[in-house]
């Protein structure tokens, strides 16, 4: 892996002499952002925990660790960004069942994502695509599971695949996500990532 090196910037300058450390890094810089080396800018397009700001900053895009948090009903993500496409992955959260709110200006459209008669562990990746464009339908993209559905090492366990539409005839934004059930919940973590949207 190329490794970075912050850009000299005072050394930049008309007149100033052309070392090999300059000529190292404007090779290997490109390089290393492209391989995510600690340091490194974010290349426009990659996922990133949505708290961090260069590769290997230690920020991890947690914004629910049940470890940290503890027992809560509700789990509400930070507000979007205009100009961005969200993910967040769901790990290992407990509980009996698992909705998600968007958040248009009165969290009044949620989704069912999964549901069950005892506690499981639930894992996911969800995506938005610029949900602060505000269009007339906001789409969420991906899958959801619980553990106890489907055997050991078995194909199958998945309780929700696929697209939702939200229509949105006023064309509000949607600027948060929640995630909340009946019941606390009493294990797990809820990541948030975003990239650089093309649209």
């Amino acid at each position: 892996m190329a490794d970075w090196t912050d850009p000299p910037w005072p050394q930049l300058t008309a007149g100033k002499a052309w070392t090999d450390e300059k000529a190292a890094a404007s090779f290997e810089n490109p390089i290393s952002i492209t391989e995510g080396a600690p340091g490194s800018p974010y290349e426009f397009s990659t996922w990133r925990p949505y708290n961090s700001l260069i590769n290997g900053d230690g920020n991890t895009g947690a914004f629910y660790d049940h470890a940290v948090q503890g027992a809560v009903s509700q789990i509400t993500s930070p507000v979007f960004e205009l100009g961005w496409d969200y993910r967040f992955v769901l790990d290992d959260l407990l509980n009996l069942i698992v909705r998600m709110s968007l958040n248009n200006g009165d969290w009044r459209n949620t989704i069912d994502l999964t549901t069950g008669s005892s506690a499981s562990y639930v894992n996911g990746v969800l995506d938005l695509l610029n949900p602060m464009r505000g269009r007339r339908y906001s789409e969420v993209i991906g899958y959801v599971y619980r553990d106890d559905i489907g055997g050991e090492n078995a194909w199958g366990g998945v309780a929700s695949v696929g697209a939702y539409r939200m229509r949105n005839t006023a064309k509000p934004p949607v600027s948060q996500v929640r995630f909340s059930s009946p019941q606390n919940f009493t294990g797990g973590r809820a990541l948030m990532f975003r990239r650089r949207c093309v649209f």
